[in-house]
């Protein structure tokens, strides 16, 4: 498990800055309310970068911003800091900060900590934790949220903590989606309580082609027990099957979940032959 702080944010020393490699001590100390995304790099090839793109242009709309790094400029940006630091696999972090009028972006890769085997095997504990997000919907720093569950996930030696809302329902993951199942329906909480995962948004259009049945609708703490099944999904632990939450447990062997997790596979294996091409280096 890696607790991200200033002090390891970097894999690594290279720091991207508009499009300029510059000192790694340039990247901003407080980075509160800063736009950003996580892009998980394999063979070299960021996978689902257009919808990672897609997502930073919509949190700029609800932070009232337009965008100023454009498409292409995304792409260039992402190809060279791959080209120059020669990972082949890992996670890079894409930053906007506001500067008065201007807008600085960073791209940089940070330390991941991608699940075992064991961990897809055998599920992971999760806690839960009261907090909401300020906009759901926009993927923004919010220090005091990420620092309380990083010191929850430590203390308690959990793999990750589920958001808990004021009405006591249970909204997303610290850094992740969450998926409950019961029976043969699949159910996560409704879009507009949650960031939309890009993760998230494959693995429903998994379960379309799989013919698979999904509910949004609010899922309550007090309901956990009535759920046979349960698994996160994220950039980094794609689908990630949840073995306890606190204190009850779930089936991890499901396999309708296990059908999933080779389906998201196969999703992410034909994206990147498709983008081969583009970030060829």
């Amino acid at each position: 498990m890696i607790v991200f702080t200033m002090a390891n944010f970097f894999r690594g020393n290279i720091l991207l800055k508009n499009s300029g490699f510059v000192d790694s001590n340039l990247l901003p100390a407080r980075q509160n309310q800063a736009l950003y995304e996580v892009i998980r790099i394999i063979d070299d090839v960021p996978f689902f970068w257009r919808a990672h793109f897609n997502r930073l242009q919509n949190s700029a709309k609800l932070a009232g911003l337009v965008l100023q790094l454009s498409e292409k400029q995304f792409i260039f940006n992402l190809k060279k800091l791959i080209t120059h630091c020669k990972h082949g696999v890992g996670n890079i972090r894409v930053l906007i900060v506001l500067n008065e009028k201007e807008q600085d972006s960073y791209f940089y890769f940070v330390p991941h900590s991608y699940p075992s085997e064991n961990d897809y095997k055998y599920g992971v504990e999760l806690g839960l934790l009261h907090a909401e997000r300020i906009q759901p919907q926009a993927k923004i720093i919010q220090e005091r949220l990420r620092t309380k569950a990083n010191q929850l996930i430590l203390e308690e030696g959990f793999h990750e903590v589920l958001l808990v809302n004021q009405d006591d329902l249970i909204t997303e993951g610290s850094r992740s989606n969450i998926f409950f199942v019961k029976k043969n329906v699949f159910i996560t909480p409704p879009a507009a309580q949650v960031l939309k995962g890009v993760t998230r948004t494959g693995v429903i259009q998994c379960l379309q082609k799989l013919n698979y049945k999904i509910e949004e609708r609010e899922v309550a703490v007090k309901d956990l027990t009535s759920f046979d099944s349960a698994f996160l999904t994220g950039t980094s632990p794609k689908v990630l099957p949840v073995s306890q939450v606190e204190n009850i447990q779930f089936n991890v062997n499901n396999d309708l979940v296990r059908r999933l997790m080779l389906e998201l596979d196969e999703m992410i294996n034909v994206n990147i032959e498709q983008n081969r091409q583009l970030f060829r280096l």
